[in-house]
C-alpha cells in the first residue's frame, strides 16, 4: 500500500487489519511522502527477498503471481507508477486507487513537487474509487 503525502502508512492500520482478515498479506513503509516512488518497488523487493529466506515467517507465503497494489491520493499515482515504470511492474496483476490525485494538481504543487503518470500504460485489471 502506498501512503498519500504527509499520511504516513502507519494511519491506515483500519485498512490493513481489514485485508490481513481475508488473508492478503498486507505491506506499506512509512515513507512520509512516497516522492521518489521507489519506495513501493523497494517495498515489493523486500517482500520477495523474504519470501525465498527459509529462516523468515514469509517463507514460500506469498503468492508471486496474486501480487497487487493500492494506493491512496498521492500514494495513487505512486501505485499507477509502480505498474507502469518501475523495474518490478510485472509482478503486480491488480491495482486499486482511492482518491488519486488528480492530473490537474500533478504540476508544480504547494509542497514544490511535480508528480506526473500516465493511466493509459495500465495493463492489468485497475479499480478506481473515491
Amino acid at each position: 500500500m502506498t501512503n498519500g503525502t504527509l499520511i504516513n502508512v502507519s494511519r491506515y492500520k483500519a485498512v490493513f487489519k481489514h485485508l490481513s482478515s481475508w488473508g492478503f498479506i498486507v505491506a506499506g513503509n512509512e515513507d512520509n511522502n512516497s516522492h521518489s516512488e521507489s519506495s513501493s518497488a523497494d517495498t515489493l523487493n523486500y517482500l520477495l527477498k523474504k519470501n525465498e529466506n527459509k529462516d523468515n515467517i514469509f517463507y514460500q507465503k506469498i503468492d508471486i503471481n496474486n501480487i497487487g497494489i493500492t494506493g491512496h491520493s498521492h500514494g495513487g499515482i505512486v501505485a499507477i507508477n509502480a505498474v507502469t515504470k518501475q523495474n518490478n511492474k510485472n509482478y503486480y496483476k491488480a491495482i486499486y486507487t482511492a482518491s488519486t490525485t488528480s492530473k490537474f494538481y500533478v504540476q508544480e504543487n504547494q509542497l514544490g513537487l511535480y508528480w506526473s503518470y500516465n493511466a493509459s500504460l495500465i495493463n492489468i485489471p485497475i479499480f478506481i474509487g473515491n
